[in-house]
């Protein structure tokens, strides 16, 4: 996965900002695409499926350098 190698704490916020954004839409697109279709009347098809699992490859692609910039910022709860 990624590393982050900077200290610098603006750099740290703005890789914690932007992945936990990304986290979010990765979250809402997996949501949309593969929750919501059930309760529709339009149904689920393919499409879904590949958008939600896009969904889910932005979330695992996000999570640890933005833990890694919390971590090194002190925002982490451990």
């Amino acid at each position: 996965m990624f590393e982050v190698h900077t200290t610098d704490t603006d750099r740290l916020r703005r890789i914690a900002a932007a992945g936990g954004i990304a986290i979010v839409l990765g979250l809402l697109m997996m949501l949309l695409n593969l929750v919501t279709p059930f309760f529709s009347s339009q149904g689920y098809n393919a499409g879904n499926a590949v958008f939600g699992l896009f969904g889910a490859f932005v979330v695992l692609m996000a999570t640890h350098p933005t833990y890694q910039a919390a971590e090194k910022l002190g925002l982490d709860e451990t």
